[in-house]
C-alpha cells in the first residue's frame, strides 16, 4: 500500500486497475483498429510502466504523491512518452522493411538534433553505472525522458526514409541505435517497451 500526502492509503492492486482502465481509454482512442486483446495488452504495459516510472522518477527519499495526469502523459516526462518514442522508432524501421545498412561511419554532416541524440545514446552505459552506484534510479528515468525527447526532435526535424541514400542509411542506423537505447533503459527500469501504442 502507498500513502499519499493527504494521508489516504492506496492499494497497489487498485492503482494498477485504475491505471489500466485509464490507459485503455487512451489506447482505444489512439488505436481503434487493434483488437480488444491487443488494446488491453498495450494498456497494461502503459499502466504498469506509468506507475513504475512515476515512482522511480523522483528522489527516493521523497514521499510519493501520485498524479494521474502526469503518470499517463503521452507528451511529457512519463512512461507513455518514452514508450511511444520506442514505438515510433519501430514504425520507421517497419516501414523501411529491409535490413538496416551497416556502415562504420555517418558519411554526412549531422544536424544538431542528430548530434544531441548520439550524445544521449552514448551516455547510457555511464548513466546506468551512476544510477546503480548511487542507488538513484531517477537518473535513468531522466535519461529515458531525454532520449525520448531527443528522438522526437530528430523525428520531427530529420526525414529518414525520404532522405538521399547516404543520409537515409545513416539515419536508419541512428533510429536503430535510439530504439535499442530506449529499450535498454526501459528494461533496466522494469518498464515494458510495447510494439504498438
Amino acid at each position: 500500500a502507498m500513502a499519499s500526502r493527504e494521508g489516504t492509503v492506496v492499494l497497489l492492486e487498485d492503482l494498477v486497475r485504475e491505471a489500466t482502465s485509464r490507459a485503455l481509454t487512451i489506447v482505444r482512442g489512439k488505436n481503434p483498429e487493434l483488437t480488444g486483446e491487443q488494446q488491453l495488452a498495450i494498456a497494461q504495459a502503459v499502466a504498469l510502466g506509468s506507475i513504475r516510472y512515476s515512482m522511480i522518477s523522483r528522489e527516493n527519499t521523497k514521499v510519493v504523491t501520485f498524479d494521474w495526469e502526469t503518470a499517463l502523459n503521452f507528451d511529457g516526462q512519463a512512461a507513455p512518452y518514452v514508450q511511444y518514442a520506442y514505438v515510433r522508432a519501430g514504425s520507421i524501421l517497419r516501414k523501411w522493411g529491409k535490413d538496416v545498412p551497416h556502415s562504420t561511419a555517418l558519411a554526412y554532416e549531422l544536424s544538431p538534433a542528430e548530434v544531441q541524440l548520439v550524445e544521449l545514446i552514448s551516455r547510457l552505459p555511464r548513466e546506468i553505472q551512476t544510477a546503480a552506484g548511487d542507488y538513484r534510479p531517477m537518473v535513468l528515468s531522466n535519461l529515458a525522458y531525454e532520449l525520448a525527447k531527443a528522438f522526437n526532435d530528430f523525428y520531427n526535424q530529420c526525414p529518414v526514409l525520404q532522405a538521399e541514400p547516404a543520409v537515409r542509411d545513416g539515419r536508419l542506423l541512428l533510429v536503430t541505435a535510439a530504439r535499442q537505447a530506449i529499450a535498454n533503459v526501459l528494461n533496466v527500469l522494469g518498464v515494458i517497451a510495447p510494439q504498438a501504442m
